[in-house]
């Protein structure tokens, strides 16, 4: 049996929680602000799992209220199997201590030029994003203070936690690239339950034996 917990802050949108395994029954607790307010769900998706195409608000499982009161989980509120595709990633420090790496998307610099691919402008958004200099070095950078658009690379440092500024004001830490083939198995979590600020605490199991009971 394998068993994975997280602890992860909502953001208001939908979720797609890496575990390296579909979990046969997940357990989530959400405080939504005050000890006296919180919610409890559970689902047995791999089990028993209705077609999301047929009868998207029909998913066998739900959400108990801190009165008791049971109600049965949508795509919104609940959580559905993920299944995405192998991409390569980096393994970046968490700034939670005990928290673990963080697997994130690693892009070329000459992609942070305003108007191109991922992701397209300047913004405040781009802190955290993850690149590699067009001639790879050994190591990607984090960008730890959001400028403006920049089409021309600074002189990459290459100790591990050294930053640089780029000509926009764009401030890039230095971090080992340690690059890990991300298969993308977990679970969604639906935007509801992913409420902005709410935390989450979060428990998967993934079965050594199962029954797959199949759609009803």
């Amino acid at each position: 049996m394998k068993m994975v917990q997280r602890t992860l802050i909502g953001q208001g949108v939908a979720i797609n929680l890496e575990l390296g395994f579909i979990p046969t029954y997940v357990e989530i607790y959400k405080q939504h602000g005050t000890i006296t307010s919180a919610s409890f769900l559970k689902w047995w998706g791999k089990e028993y799992e209705d077609d999301a195409v047929v009868d998207a608000a029909d998913q066998e499982y739900g959400v108990i209220d801190t009165g008791g009161t049971f109600s049965e989980a949508d795509a919104n509120t609940g959580i559905s199997s993920y299944n995405g595709a192998k991409t390569p990633q980096v393994l970046v420090e968490s700034p939670i201590p005990g928290t673990g790496d963080l697997k994130k998307d690693c892009f070329n610099y000459a992609y942070q030029i305003a108007n191109t691919v991922t992701p397209t402008a300047r913004s405040a958004t781009v802190i955290g994003t993850m690149v590699r200099p067009n001639t790879a070095n050994g190591y990607v950078y984090e960008c730890t203070t959001s400028g403006g658009a920049c089409a021309v690379q600074p002189t990459w440092p290459t100790t591990v936690g050294g930053t640089v500024t780029d000509s926009a004001n764009n401030v890039w830490t230095c971090r080992e690239e340690n690059i890990v083939a991300n298969k993308g198995l977990g679970i969604t979590l639906g935007l509801t339950l992913a409420a902005a600020s709410i935390p989450l605490f979060i428990t998967a199991w993934e079965a050594d034996q199962y029954t797959d009971l199949g759609t009803v």
